[in-house]
C-alpha cells in the first residue's frame, strides 16, 4: 500500500461516523454513558444499558473484542 493509499485510509477510519475509530464531540471521557451506575444487584441491566449504547456509537467492538484489528496501523497517523 502506498503512502497516499495508507493516509486516506486512516482519514477516512478517523471522519467516517460509521467507524468504531470515528471520534464524536459527545465522546468525552468524563461523559456517563448510562444513568445507573454498576453494583452487584444491576449487573444484567446495566450490560442492557451500556451495550446499547456503545453499540449505538460503534465502539461495542472494542468491549466485546469482537473488533478485528485494523489493516493499517491508524494509531501512527494520530
Amino acid at each position: 500500500m502506498t503512502e497516499k493509499q495508507h493516509a486516506l485510509d486512516v482519514t477516512k477510519a478517523l471522519t467516517d461516523a460509521s467507524s468504531p475509530y470515528f471520534l464524536h464531540s459527545s465522546n468525552q471521557p468524563n461523559h456517563s454513558l448510562v444513568d445507573t451506575p454498576l453494583n452487584g444487584d444491576n449487573h444484567t441491566a446495566w450490560w442492557r444499558a451500556i451495550s446499547r449504547t456503545l453499540n449505538a456509537k460503534s465502539k461495542l467492538g472494542f468491549v466485546t473484542d469482537s473488533l478485528s484489528k485494523p489493516k493499517n496501523d491508524i494509531a501512527i497517523a494520530l
